[in-house]
């Protein structure tokens, strides 16, 4: 299992590094499916109007979609026009608009912009909403005095509140990865850097499966322990599965072979995924072959 796993960290940390991409996830295929489902063009068509009406909820709501992007519905990524809509709702006191444009500020390290939408979220905002929009605050010192332990301490409200970004920022802190203008409470802590990376993990976040799993590496036992072993490598085969692009790749072709009515490229492609040991790969091909056993004959 030692030699397994040593080999499997390597795949991971390369699908890690590649992660970034727009390619879904690996899924379970099933009958094709008109295009825009997944949002409905009756709702974008009513979302539209609301937001022309300037209904706040509604220009917060298509500011997401164009932000994340749904070529279902034939709407590309366009970071400024969800600016705009996230704008118009946040000038009207919504806070979940306010608080995506000041992360989209943030991120683009225009802190300036970020600040009065900050501001707004930390004074009107709930929940981890307003514990993000406290610690951005006091990690950058706007408005305010600098304060790296109370960025902490509010990360840490957010965190604990389910917030995945700031369970993996927490997770870095504590790790020792130096997150800037920030210091976790209580201080560095691989113990407390685990428990937030797992609780990344359970968040659906790759990155925190992956640095659980490493730091579970640091146990001495942990390649000679065979259930320790057996659990630290069905993480990291999860991350590989579950990031690597190639596999979704695979995973988007199957879908498009099957929505296209090309049943053998499904079943092959399917087939393919389950010669690596994807889970999913293998449910596929079996309810492929199944459903079509006598066409493919």
């Amino acid at each position: 299992c030692g030699a397994a796993v040593a080999l499997m960290v390597g795949a991971a940390t390369t699908v890690v590094e590649q992660q970034a991409s727009p390619l879904p996830g690996v899924a379970l295929l099933e009958a094709p499916q008109a295009a825009g489902t997944a949002l409905g063009v009756d709702m974008l068509r009513l979302l539209e109007s609301l937001s022309s009406e300037g209904d706040a909820d509604a220009l917060a709501t298509l500011g997401d979609v164009y932000f994340h992007g749904n070529p279902g519905v034939g709407i590309r990524q366009d970071a400024e026009v969800a600016a705009s809509m996230w704008q118009q709702a946040a000038d009207q006191g919504h806070t979940s608009a306010a608080m995506a444009l000041a992360m989209l500020h943030v991120t683009t390290g225009a802190l300036e912009k970020a600040a009065p939408y900050l501001q707004q979220t930390a004074h009107d905002g709930q929940g981890n909403h307003q514990a993000l929009a406290q610690h951005y605050l006091a990690r950058h010192g706007l408005g305010r005095q600098q304060d790296p332990e109370a960025a902490g301490v509010y990360l840490r409200e957010a965190a604990d509140g389910g917030d995945s970004n700031a369970q993996l920022m927490l997770g870095h802190a504590y790790g020792g990865i130096a997150v800037e203008g920030v210091a976790p409470p209580g201080g560095v802590s691989k113990s407390e850097a685990k428990h937030y990376y797992q609780q990344a993990a359970r968040s659906g976040r790759v990155l925190g499966k992956f640095n659980a799993a490493v730091l579970a590496l640091e146990d001495p036992d942990a390649r000679t322990d065979g259930k320790k072993c057996a659990v630290i490598y069905s993480d990291l085969a999860d991350v590989v599965f579950s990031a690597s692009r190639d596999l979704r790749l695979l995973g988007a072709m199957a879908r498009r072979a099957l929505d296209s009515g090309n049943i053998q490229g499904a079943a092959l492609l399917s087939m393919l995924l389950s010669d690596v040991g994807h889970p999913v790969g293998h449910e596929n091909a079996a309810k492929i072959w199944q459903s079509n056993a006598r066409a493919m004959q």
